[in-house]
């Protein structure tokens, strides 16, 4: 019986940097990367056919879960809209290995809505690109389920999440902002002094290590700071099992095509289990989900069938059309093999933001009456950086992360279905009590 394994870690950083000038931030203290380049094609690439055909059938057991355990998809509503929106342009716009956390990303937008109140130019440009704040009743409720589900203790995997806004010690926020706040986004305000960087960075860096169990410990240096006078920060981290972990004995170097020509060698996880499986004819690409213990989370695989597909597919791609793929998954058993891969990123946000319609808040016109009133932050209260620090790792054991059909391409062998991850791919993790796209990205080199 093969035990049950750690199957993946995610953390992942959201900084939004308010202030009066711009503020440039270090991103090489936050997060590092190798940055190497994917390596020329290989010489003597073992073939994908003779690996797979040592590759074990797992027995599912007591200890793994009850793999039967049926499905159901959480049905699609509008709030996803800005979601896809904003992976899509991430995803297309980046050429390298790429993971975001919309969640994040829309939650400290929905808080400077709040702050925008309503009627203001803000408040109607993030109205008119976030349909979870058309009313803030619906988004209070939208997060308040959320978090009750992210936030919930259970054995099988670890989830943390925080958000904090430091107001510099001249603002003085206004009480029904902070309520609101701290009790429909479980975030807090604590005013700190900018004038002082060094001792605000220890503060904020603090902060962020204990919220991400020490995976970032520098989201701030003494000179990013100087010139802010808010800054909003989110971070979450996740840590699952895989129900099926990956044995690591069957771990094989095999070719992953990084264009229709290119091969690179990349460790490939390999197991045979019953998973849910479709082929999509729509998306020209195949989909494996890949559950967490707890059946809560689930990591979603797209694989194109071209191995240049991948620009393809994320053009096509929305949620209507992703979440119709879900509901037709069927249960199979499945041969997967699929590359380990580790990396980090940061995204700039601000110009995709506004190519979105997100643009008076990045300037002097930002209006955030909510938040604080006064002579003292007339015209002073400006975003002048949204970016994410993320990493992620997926290995036999599951998934790290911290801060997601042509018939006659699928090749079946021995009455099973192969799924071989060997080209760019996308992969999502949702949360499938609620429907929360929790993480996204693609993968175009697998490094580890």
């Amino acid at each position: 019986m093969i035990s049950t394994m750690k199957s993946s870690l995610l953390t992942f950083v959201v900084l939004l940097v308010i202030d009066a000038s711009k503020c440039d931030i270090d991103l090489n203290s936050l997060f590092h990367s190798s940055g190497s380049a994917p390596p020329s094609e290989p010489q003597n690439v073992p073939t994908l056919s003779n690996k797979m055909e040592s590759v074990p059938n797992i027995t599912p057991s007591d200890a793994l879960g009850d793999l039967s355990q049926q499905f159901v998809p959480y049905r699609s509503s509008r709030h996803d809209e800005f979601d896809w929106a904003l992976t899509k342009k991430v995803l297309i716009t980046s050429n390298e290995n790429t993971v975001i956390s919309t969640f994040l990303v829309k939650l400290l937008l929905s808080i400077l809505a709040e702050a925008a109140g309503t009627g203001t130019s803000t408040h109607r440009e993030l109205l008119s690109v976030l349909p979870s704040v058309q009313t803030f009743t619906e988004a209070r409720d939208l997060y308040g389920k959320a978090f009750g589900s992210l936030l919930q203790n259970n054995p099988d995997y670890k989830l943390n999440l925080g958000a904090k806004l430091y107001l510099d010690k001249f603002i003085t926020p206004q009480q029904r902002f902070q309520a609101i706040i701290k009790s429909s986004y479980y975030s807090d305000v604590e005013s700190v002094d900018f004038s002082k960087p060094e001792e605000t960075a220890a503060i904020i860096n603090e902060w962020c290590s204990n919220s991400t169990k020490n995976h970032i410990t520098n989201i701030v240096n003494p000179d990013d700071i100087s010139h802010a006078v808010i800054l909003l920060l989110n971070t979450i981290y996740f840590n699952g099992y895989w129900v099926q972990p990956f044995p690591e004995n069957q771990t094989a170097n095999l070719p992953f095509y990084t264009d229709a020509k290119t091969a690179i060698t990349a460790p490939f996880m390999q197991l045979t289990g019953d998973f849910y499986y479709m082929e999509s004819d729509e998306l020209d690409a195949r989909i494996l989900r890949l559950p967490y213990k707890g059946y809560k989370f689930s990591k979603y695989i797209v694989l194109p069938n071209k191995k240049d597909g991948l620009a393809k597919l994320l053009t096509n791609l929305d949620s209507s059309t992703l979440h119709r793929a879900q509901y037709v998954l069927q249960q199979e058993e499945i041969k997967v093999a699929l590359p380990k891969f580790k990396f980090t990123n940061t995204i700039q946000l601000n110009e995709i933001l506004k190519t979105l319609g997100i643009r008076s808040m990045f300037t002097f016109q930002a209006s955030l009456p909510a938040l604080a009133r006064g002579q003292a932050v007339q015209d002073r209260l400006q975003v002048s950086n949204v970016l994410q620090k993320t990493g992620i790792e997926v290995n036999e054991k599951g998934s790290t992360a911290y801060a997601a059909t042509q018939i006659s391409l699928t090749n079946k062998f021995g009455g099973e279905t192969e799924f071989i991850v060997d080209r760019p791919f996308m992969f999502m993790i949702e949360d499938e009590t609620t429907g929360t796209l929790v993480f996204s990205g693609k993968v175009t080199h697998p490094e580890y």
